[in-house]
């Protein structure tokens, strides 16, 4: 039989982390098997936590190799119940302790669970120190057994600022397409809601958009703040008291500006009958520019099934191979010149720049490689102007520093001059950059451009 650690999450790796030895990265790494529900806001766009970046970044970091045991959605109760039957159980339990028949206790008195209280001393001793500082006497009873036993590593939220992950967001993208600013107070975000209706951010020259959308009546609650009040029971922050958000002059005066921002079609009309499924499918068809949501099932849930951006240009792997051919009587032709084998490239837009996003099949090779990662820009689509109709060149400079050049064709010949530079960052396979618009000659609100 194995005994076990019931941990949680991110915490209990953060733990060990301080305590492994210093060669430990020099080691082969450290097998674990977890066993956890995956979040159904990860499973939208995940098989598995292995496809978070977070935690590939976490297993990279502290030399681990996590092996995960997600239960079928809607069988977790049932799959807990069978492990803990058949006592074959993983290194690490991430569950809802308090449901389990018995408790925790008896699981530590029946040997399926490890009592903590003994090691975190010695193994965590920050974890420890917070626990046993008088200031946090109520944290240390909330996440101790009736007897005073330690089993989990707990999540702590010790001032109200760091249980903040849930709050308004908006579209980047669109404040850049309309030159707006992030709105910080009631007037600004009517204004900006109102250019969102009104300008058409996403582009498709059709007035479809949804400035602000909400699930249901708590998503347009979010704004109540804004006049001093919330909703349901709270202490007031004059005297402590508790009041009723409903009740109070302020929520009156939320109410009117919901009600006018809705008859003026700032407010998507089905937000009462919108769930976070409807809600996530107007944002992914980029009909919405704002909403109310958690930095994770919300915003971490659109941006990653938003990952596809359009226009997306992929292309299959092994373009770059290196040739070599026997050619006629004795010749024989070869070439090494292929590299940074192109398997994706995207491009985006602001109000005032281009953005361009590249992915290799494997890290990129030096940026003073020959001929680096060329980008050849037909700017008005005339093959009867630039060379071969390309008006622009990426990079014929190569790149240095963060700091790339665009050059200018001149005489529709292979002769460029240089008309200005970017930045762009690069990491392994990745690369990304932006410039002005002006910097290619683009005016206006449509872009059409080959390359």
């Amino acid at each position: 039989m194995k005994r076990k650690l019931s941990l949680l999450l991110l915490a209990a790796l953060a733990t060990f982390a301080l305590c492994a030895p210093l060669s430990l990265a020099q080691e082969a790494p450290v097998t674990l098997t977890w066993f956890q529900t995956l979040d159904a806001k990860a499973s939208a766009s995940m098989q598995s936590m292995d496809d978070s970046p977070t935690w590939q970044l976490i297993q990279e970091k502290l030399n681990i190799d996590i092996v995960w045991q997600h239960p079928a959605a809607g069988q977790e109760q049932e799959q807990f119940n069978l492990m803990i039957a058949s006592r074959e159980l993983p290194d690490i339990i991430y569950y809802t302790w308090t449901s389990v028949v018995g408790g925790p206790a008896q699981l530590i008195d029946d040997g399926l669970l490890l009592d903590l209280t003994d090691v975190i001393p010695d193994m965590a001793p920050n974890y420890h120190a917070f626990l046993t500082d008088p200031a946090n006497a109520e944290i240390a009873r909330q996440v101790s057994l009736n007897d005073g036993r330690l089993y989990i590593f707990a999540k702590v939220f010790p001032d109200a600022r760091s249980m903040s992950y849930n709050g308004l967001m908006i579209r980047q993208d669109w404040l850049d397409a309309l030159g707006l600013e992030r709105p910080d107070n009631i007037a600004q975000w009517e204004t900006v809601l109102t250019a969102f209706k009104e300008k058409d951010p996403n582009g498709n020259g059709t007035a479809d958009e949804l400035p602000f959308l909400g699930a249901g009546i708590n998503g347009i609650r979010s704004f109540a703040p804004a006049w001093g009040v919330r909703s349901g029971l709270y202490p007031s922050a004059e005297d402590g008291k508790i009041v009723f958000g409903q009740l109070q002059s302020g929520y009156k005066a939320f109410l009117e500006t919901m009600a006018d921002w809705y008859a003026k079609g700032l407010i998507d009309p089905e937000f009462a009958a919108t769930d976070s499924t409807s809600l996530q499918n107007k944002m992914t068809h980029n009909l919405g520019g704002a909403f109310n949501g958690a930095t994770s099932g919300g915003m971490g849930r659109i941006l990653n099934l938003m990952a596809d951006v359009q226009p997306d240009f992929r292309h299959y792997k092994g373009n770059a191979v290196k040739r070599a051919h026997k050619g006629h009587a004795d010749l024989f032709y070869s070439s090494s010149l292929g590299r940074n084998d192109i398997v994706d490239a995207k491009v985006a837009r602001s109000a005032d720049s281009i953005y361009f996003y590249v992915e290799t099949a494997s890290a990129m090779t030096a940026t003073d490689d020959d001929y680096w990662m060329w980008l050849l820009i037909d700017i008005d689509r005339d093959k009867s102007t630039g060379w071969e109709g390309y008006d622009y060149i990426i990079n014929y400079v190569n790149p240095a520093n963060g700091t790339g050049t665009v050059s200018k064709n001149v005489g529709n010949k292979w002769e460029w001059e240089e008309a200005g530079n970017f930045t762009y960052a690069l990491k392994g396979n990745k690369m990304e950059f932006g410039m002005p618009r002006e910097l290619l000659g683009l005016d206006g609100d449509k872009i059409d451009f080959e390359f």
